[in-house]
């Protein structure tokens, strides 16, 4: 795991239950979605 993403794991442990839920199903519909060529979804939040 690299640093970056092990510092926004650290953060996302502060936030309430309910929206650490919603950040991980969301992290996992991406990696999901980027596996199955479907990346649209992760250049559009970035754009």
């Amino acid at each position: 795991m690299t640093k970056l993403l092990e510092k926004a794991f650290k953060e996302a442990s502060k936030l309430p239950e309910f929206e650490q839920n919603a950040l991980a199903r969301w992290l996992i519909d991406e990696i999901i979605s980027e596996k199955n060529g479907k990346n649209y979804l992760l250049i559009q939040k970035m754009n």
